[in-house]
C-alpha cells in the first residue's frame, strides 16, 4: 500500500473527432501546482504531453488549435475564471478535473454560462477527481491546509466554521483512500474534532459503497486486498503537543526544521567571505525515489548522515581517480607516436578502460548529489552550532525521558542569550512546560528568564544563530504561546506526575514511552525496538576529503532511542494489546453498522497503516514510524502511512500558538 497518485492525474493523451492529440496545454491553480509539483517535474510532464504549463489566475494568450487539461479546486473563483476562457474560447476543447467533488450549484452555473455563451460544446469532460492531497513520499502525504491546528481550537470558531473544517480533512481523506483503494477500518479517541472526521469519512465511504463507486473496487469483493484491509487511525495533535516542539537530531526533521523547506525543496544560503558581497542562494529537491543516499539517510541521527556522507564521498572521488588514473596510463601505453607500446588490447585492458570509462558518467552523478548533501549537512551544521542546539536537544530528551528537569538548569539556558534563539527558548519552556508539574510561580520565574535573554534597546545586535534580535512584543507574544499550552494542559486535566510514571513504564514495555493529552515523548530518535541508549559519543573529528569539511561541534547530539505516542497508540492498536487504546479507541467500519471491537472475534494483525494527526504532523513522528514498520518481524510485515493536515515545522507551529495565545487571553 504506497500512495503513487501521479497514474490518476489527469495527463493521458486526449481523444477528440478520431484524433489522438499528444500534446496539450495543462491549466492549475496554486493548490493543485502543489499536488502536481513534488510527482512530476518539467521534463515528467513534457513526456505526458504537455507543452505548456499555466496558472489559472495569470494572463494567457489563446490557443486555439490545442486542447486544455484544467486541474483546480472546485472554488467559485476558479468557476468563474473557466467560464471567462470558455468565453474567450482560448483553447480546442476543454477537459475539467477538480480535485474533489464539484458541488451541484458550481455545475449549474457553470452549466448555465456556457449554454449562454453558446461555448458548451468545448466542455469535453467534467470530473471529480479526488485527489485534494499532496504525496511529498511513497508513505507521506498531506492535505495541505494552512493554520490547521488553530482552525478547530479558535476560541472564536462558531459550529459552522467547525464543521467546514471537518468537512475539509473529510474529503481530503477520502481522496487518500479513493488513491489506495481500499476500505479501512477507522479507529481514534472518543472527543474532539478526530472523532468529528472519523464519523464523517465513516459515513461518506459507506455511501460510495453502496453507490457501488469504482473509488474501492481493489478493496471489496474476494480480492486479497479485501482480506487484509488497512487500520486508519486518526489522532489530534492535542495528543502529543510535545512532539511537534522537541528539538529533532535526524536529517530529513533538522532540514525542516533549521532550513527552508517546502514541497520537498530545500534553500541554503552561503554568505560571502568579504564584507558587502551578496548572499547567495541555492535550492535542491530531495527525492526519497531518485535520491540513493537521502533514501537511506533521510530518517538517519544527523552524526550518521554526515558520517555517511564523508565515507561515500571519499570512496566515490577514489574510484574517480582511479578510473582518470588508468585512462591516461592506458592512454600512455598505446599512444607515444609508435613508441613501441604495447597493444592493451593484447591482455584484455582495453575492454576494461571502456568498461572504467562508461561507469564514470554514473559516478559524477552520485559524487554530484552527494556534493549537494554535503552542501545541506554543512549549512545545518552552521545553524545547529550557533544555536547551541545539541544543548537543548540534551536537555529536552532527558526531560521527556523522565518527566524530570532540574528548573536551575533550564533558567540557566533560558537567561543565557548565547543558547539558542528566542524560538529555542521557547521550544525548551514549552517541553519544561508540558513535561513537569510546574507550579505558576515556576514557570513565572521562567518567563523572566526569556525576558533577561532578550532585553530592550539592543538595536543592531544580532541573536544566536545570526537572526534579528526580537523585539520586546516579540518576546511577549512567544511567552503568551507558551502560556495558552499550560491552560490547555490545565483543562485536558492531565495526570499527575506519579501517574505519568507509571504509563511510562507500561508504554515502554508496549513498545515505547509516551501518554495523551500532550505528555507523549519527543520522538525525535528512532523508536525503542530494541536499540541501545546513550549519547553519541563523536561526530566526525576530522574532515573526510576537501567536500565534506564539516563541523564537528554537535558531538552531544543524543542516540537515544524514544518512541513517541504515536508509535505506541499504532503498535497497541495493531496487535489488539490488552487494557490499551485498543479498548477505549472508537470502532467504525464504514462496511458494517455499529461495530464493537470487542465483539469482533478472530481479528488478524494489520499489516497496513494509515496514521493521520489531526492539527499538524511533522518529521519526526513519520520517521517514527518509518522505523517502526522497518523493524517489524518479515513474518508479519507492517507498512505505516504518514498523513497530516499540514506539516508543520516549529516556526510554523509557533506561529499559530502565538495567534492563539493573543486570542484567547
Amino acid at each position: 500500500m504506497l500512495l503513487s497518485p501521479s497514474h490518476r492525474l489527469p495527463l493521458s493523451p486526449i481523444h477528440t473527432n478520431h484524433t489522438i492529440h499528444q500534446w496539450k496545454v495543462l491549466v492549475y491553480d496554486r493548490k493543485c501546482r502543489d499536488i502536481i509539483s513534488p510527482l512530476l517535474n518539467v521534463s515528467k510532464l513534457r513526456k505526458r504531453g504537455v507543452t505548456l504549463h499555466l496558472l489559472l489566475e495569470s494572463e494567457r494568450e489563446d490557443i486555439p488549435d490545442v486542447p486544455a487539461v484544467y486541474f483546480v479546486e472546485p472554488s467559485e473563483e476558479n468557476i468563474a475564471r473557466i467560464t471567462d476562457d470558455l468565453n474567450k474560447r482560448l483553447y480546442s476543447a476543454m477537459y475539467l478535473n477538480f480535485t474533489s467533488k464539484l458541488d451541484r450549484s458550481l455545475m449549474e452555473r457553470l452549466a448555465k454560462n456556457a449554454i449562454a455563451a453558446n461555448t458548451y460544446s468545448l466542455v469535453t469532460k467534467v470530473v471529480d477527481q479526488y485527489l485534494d492531497f499532496v504525496t511529498l513520499e511513497p508513505c507521506l502525504f498531506t492535505l495541505n491546509q494552512p493554520n490547521s491546528y488553530m482552525g478547530y481550537n479558535n476560541p472564536g470558531a462558531s459550529e459552522a466554521d467547525m464543521e467546514a473544517y471537518a468537512r475539509a480533512v473529510t474529503y481530503g481523506l477520502f481522496s487518500v483512500l479513493a488513491t489506495v483503494g481500499t476500505v479501512p477500518v477507522i479507529r481514534c479517541a472518543s472527543g474532539g474534532p478526530a472523532e468529528m472526521v472519523a464519523r464523517q469519512l465513516n459515513d461518506l465511504v459507506s455511501e460510495h459503497l453502496l453507490a457501488n463507486t469504482p473509488f474501492f473496487a481493489r478493496g471489496t469483493g474476494s480480492t486479497a486486498a479485501a482480506f487484509h484491509r488497512p487500520l486508519l487511525i486518526l489522532f489530534d495533535r492535542n495528543d502529543d503537543l510535545i512532539t511537534a516542539l522537541h528539538h529533532t537530531s535526524t536529517y530529513q526533521a533538522l532540514v525542516d526544521d533549521v532550513l527552508p523547506h517546502k514541497l520537498n525543496r530545500v534553500t541554503i544560503e552561503s554568505r560571502p567571505e568579504e564584507e558587502g558581497g551578496a548572499v547567495k542562494r541555492r535550492s535542491y529537491d530531495l527525492d526519497v525515489e531518485s535520491d540513493h543516499f537521502f533514501s537511506r539517510y533521510a530518517g538517519a541521527l544527523f552524526p550518521e548522515a554526515i558520517q555517511a556522507n564523508g565515507a561515500e564521498l571519499a570512496e566515490v572521488s577514489k574510484k574517480e581517480e582511479e578510473i582518470r588514473s588508468k585512462t591516461i596510463h592506458q592512454l600512455g601505453m598505446g599512444g607515444g607516436g609508435g613508441g613501441g607500446g604495447e597493444d592493451p588490447a593484447q591482455d584484455g585492458s582495453a575492454q576494461e578502460l571502456l568498461s572504467a570509462v562508461d561507469s564514470l558518467p554514473k559516478l559524477l552523478e552520485r559524487k554530484k548529489s552527494l556534493e549537494i548533501h554535503t552542501n545541506i549537512l554543512q549549512a545545518i551544521m552552521n545553524v545547529i552550532a550557533a544555536r547551541e542546539v545539541p544543548v537543548l536537544f540534551d536537555l529536552e530528551e532527558s526531560m521527556v525521558m523522565s518527566s524530570r528537569a532540574d528548573k536551575a538548569t533550564v533558567k540557566a539556558l533560558l537567561a543565557d542569550p548565547s543558547k539558542g534563539s528566542l524560538q529555542d527558548k521557547l521550544r525548551l519552556l514549552a517541553v519544561y512546560t508540558l513535561s513537569s508539574n510546574a507550579s505558576n510561580t515556576d514557570l513565572q520565574e521562567l518567563n523572566e528568564a526569556v525576558r533577561q535573554a532578550f532585553p530592550s534597546g539592543t538595536p543592531g545586535v544580532f541573536a544566536a544563530g545570526g537572526g534579528a534580535w526580537p523585539t520586546p512584543e516579540e518576546v511577549e507574544l512567544g511567552i503568551g504561546a507558551v502560556d495558552y499550552l499550560r491552560r490547555q494542559r490545565a483543562m485536558q486535566h492531565l495526570p499527575d506526575r506519579a501517574e505519568l510514571e507509571t504509563n511510562r513504564t507500561v508504554g515502554r514495555s508496549a513498545g515505547g514511552a509516551g501518554g495523551r493529552g500532550g505528555m507523549g515523548g519527543g520522538g525525535t530518535g528512532v523508536v525503542a525496538l530494541g536499540g541501545e541508549s546513550g549519547y553519541m559519543s563523536h561526530f566526525i573529528n576530522k574532515a573526510q576529503s576537501q567536500a565534506t569539511d564539516l563541523l564537528a561541534k554537535a558531538s552531544n547530539l543524543l542516540a537515544r532511542r524514544n518512541s513517541p505516542y504515536v508509535t505506541r497508540v499504532v503498535d497497541n492498536l495493531c496487535s489488539f494489546k490488552p487494557n490499551s487504546e485498543d479498548e477505549s479507541f472508537l470502532y467504525l467500519d464504514p462496511k458494517v453498522k455499529g461495530v464493537n471491537p470487542s465483539n469482533v472475534k478472530g481479528r488478524a494483525p494489520f499489516r497496513e497503516v494509515i496514521v493521520f494527526m489531526i492539527g499538524g504532523g511533522c518529521y519526526a513522528e513519520y520517521q517514527n514510524l518509518q522505523e517502526y514498520s522497518r523493524q517489524q518481524p518479515p513474518a508479519i510485515p507492517r507498512q505505516v502511512l504518514y498523513g497530516c493536515t499540514e506539516l508543520l515545522n516549529t516556526e510554523g507551529f509557533l506561529t499559530q500558538l502565538v495567534e492563539l495565545g493573543r486570542k484567547s487571553k
